[in-house]
């Protein structure tokens, strides 16, 4: 398949999980430039002042970042009124944090170009209820992203869409 991303910087959030290492993979073989971005190899995407910092680095050695995916996930299983505070707490910044400090960065990164393409990689748990408390509430947050920035995208011709896959076994 021709994806048209030859030589283009294309970041992947959580790029060292099962489904970011497949998307590295693809996106690599398509001869995209990918640098994967994740708390196991090299930055915290919870930590918005640690993803300013990364998205510094990409900007010094990088003239444009063409794409962003997050493939993060940082669910527990756990009903929601189960878990305790700290386990809210973890999840959310595990699962949506992680997501939208990136994202954040790399619109702000896109707008200063003028295009770009963002996929964020959900979970139908957002739609299912399969009962993993805050972990299907977060992912419903992240499906919510899109229409929640699809104004100033839609301006700077950045195109951003999230995908609710069924269970990976």
């Amino acid at each position: 398949m021709d994806l048209r991303i030859e030589k283009k910087l294309i970041v992947v959030g959580g790029g060292s999980g099962a489904v970011g290492t497949a998307v590295c993979n693809v996106l690599s073989q398509e001869g995209a430039i990918v640098e994967s971005a994740d708390i196991k190899i090299n930055v915290d995407l919870s930590n918005p002042q640690a993803v300013k910092e990364y998205f510094a680095s990409l900007k010094a050695r990088y003239p444009k970042l063409y794409g962003y995916c997050s493939c993060v996930w940082g669910g527990r299983g756990t009903p929601l009124l189960e878990e305790t505070a700290q386990e809210h707490a973890e999840v959310l910044c595990d699962t949506l944090y992680a997501v939208l400090y990136p994202v954040m960065e790399g619109i702000q990164w896109m707008k200063e170009i003028g295009d770009g393409r963002i996929i964020l990689v959900s979970s139908c748990n957002a739609f299912m209820g399969y009962g993993e408390g805050t972990y299907d509430l977060a992912k419903a947050a992240v499906n919510a992203l899109p229409t929640t920035l699809m104004k100033e995208c839609r301006e700077r011709h950045i195109h951003i869409i999230a995908l609710s896959p069924d269970n990976i076994s």
